[in-house]
């Protein structure tokens, strides 16, 4: 099966927000915004702070005062406020080109960009800003700095969760789509949703009417008439009573045919002729049948690609996507990430009795979930999307039951290697201000050294070393690495 591509523009794509520094007359007006991925107080998580100001020459100071974070869609708003922030602030400001320039506070504060430690100004390229840019505070908030839509269009949730501007276009699109009975083809990488949007097309449009799902790999070639037409009495040996098939069962109401790209030639064909025809010919029974069914197909492939390949049917191509919806992949909207962690989270946790461990703490208790893993998890590609998330998720609830603080065991913590950035930030402190590049490589050679300090001191263990340096182990590893640190040989025990 020809898979769609993982980058670039497809066909079938729905349209989105170009980024002003793409360019192009056509670009939709958008703003800059920050979005909390992980807080204490996990009610926070998905609140944005709107940086209107930033193009007009004013800075945004990033702090635990400023500037105020608030639901999206809402206005006013509050600051971050975790007690355990320095009101020093991290500086953001735009530069022509339209990159933005990130300025560390005036203090020893701890604060990493895309998992490397801020310690000097660094230039944050336009094309990192359209993907999205992780920003960590001093391990306990993490918020994601990325483009914001001017407008957006509203519409009903539909059950999706999150607020970035790829997923209301895709809410808009459902509710634009919903009401027609013409056939709609869902495309997207696995992992996606797209039998969230099949089922939110069905609630839309024929709210309280049959939806049957199947799949096309459960249509067998040879017996597929009868699955999806169903069969009179006596049209075969033992055919005592007559069956509905899958088209009468959704009679009134949605059909929903997944991994439709997976459709042999014969079924192919049938299925062009009830949507060209809406009659239906039970196997054994005469005359044709009249149903009244909106088909939603989904798939991962190109089936343009397949056609043309001669796997697919062309005229079945063009009857499917007569209406077309697309799903972005999770690594495009990365500002939904915190909720749907949360929000899967506190699905698996409900189930176990565990939810109240996600209640807000003391500010000098630790949360259960650590903002070093949220900002881990951000940095990962997701290539299973969103099913990998919830997947993720619900291991991260079994191992933390009953647990102070979410941990990561060998398993979970293979499946969330950091992605490698699209374009790199460029770091390089200005020539002409050698005092900031004195004091950059002053602060890199400190912390080298208390690492390996801390390291000596506990003989190697570098879960007891990453709690001596109050940070977690996973970017104890990731800063071992960046300083080209060796790891400890363990100490022989004693005969």
């Amino acid at each position: 099966m020809t898979s769609l591509p993982r980058t670039g523009r497809n066909p079938l794509t729905v349209d989105t927000l170009k980024s002003p520094a793409k360019g192009g007359e056509d670009a939709a007006p958008s703003t800059f915004a920050l979005t909390v991925l992980a807080h204490a107080d996990l009610r926070r998580v998905g609140e944005v702070a709107r940086l209107d100001g930033l193009r007009g020459g004013v800075p945004t100071l990033l702090s635990r005062v400023e500037p105020p974070f608030a639901p999206p869609g809402e206005t006013g708003g509050r600051p971050l406020a975790d007690p355990c922030l320095s009101r020093q602030p991290v500086t953001i400001s735009y530069n022509r080109d339209g990159s933005l320039r990130l300025v560390p506070p005036a203090r020893d504060i701890t604060v990493e960009v895309d998992g490397e430690t801020l310690a000097a100004p660094r230039e944050v390229a336009a094309t990192a800003i359209d993907r999205g840019v992780v920003i960590q505070i001093a391990s306990r908030v993490v918020v994601l700095l990325h483009r914001l839509a001017a407008r957006q269009e509203a519409a009903p949730p539909f059950g999706l969760v999150g607020d970035s501007d790829k997923l209301a276009a895709v809410r808009a699109q459902i509710q634009r789509v919903a009401g027609f009975a013409d056939p709609v083809l869902v495309t997207g990488e696995t992992g996606t949703g797209k039998e969230l949007v099949a089922e939110a097309l069905a609630t839309a449009g024929r709210k309280g009417k049959p939806f049957v799902r199947i799949n096309a790999g459960a249509l067998v070639p040879g017996v597929a008439a009868l699955q999806l037409f169903g069969s009179a009495r006596g049209a075969y040996t033992d055919a005592k009573t007559s069956h509905e098939g899958y088209f009468l069962r959704a009679d009134g109401g949605t059909l929903f045919l997944d991994e439709v790209g997976k459709l042999v030639p014969e079924t192919q064909a049938m299925l062009l002729r009830v949507l060209e025809s809406k009659e239906i010919q039970p196997v054994g029974d005469t005359p044709p049948r009249r149903v009244d069914v909106r088909v939603v197909t989904a798939t991962d492939a190109d089936l343009r690609a397949l056609a043309a390949e001669g796997g697919f049917a062309q005229a079945l191509v063009h009857r499917l996507g007569v209406l077309r919806i697309a799903l972005p992949p999770l690594r495009e909207r990365l500002e939904d990430l915190g909720r749907l962690l949360v929000h899967f989270l506190r699905e698996a946790m409900a189930e176990q009795g565990d939810l109240a461990r996600l209640d807000p703490r003391p500010a000098d208790q630790t949360p259960w979930l650590p903002a070093d893993l949220v900002g881990r998890l951000a940095r990962h590609d997701w290539p299973g999307n969103v099913r990998e998330l919830r997947n993720f998720a619900r291991g991260l609830a079994r191992l933390g039951a009953g647990q102070p603080q979410a941990s990561l065991d060998a398993e979970l913590m293979s499946q969330i290697a950091p992605r490698a950035p699209a374009t790199p930030v460029v770091a390089t402190v200005p020539a002409a201000v050698p005092e900031l590049a004195d004091r950059w490589n002053r602060e890199q050679k400190a912390e080298r050294e208390r690492i390996v300090a801390a390291l000596r001191a506990v003989g190697g263990n570098q879960t007891r070393a990453a709690r001596l340096l109050g940070i977690s182990r996973g970017t104890l590893a990731a800063r071992m690495d960046q300083f080209e640190i060796d790891r400890p040989q363990k100490r022989p025990t004693s005969p």
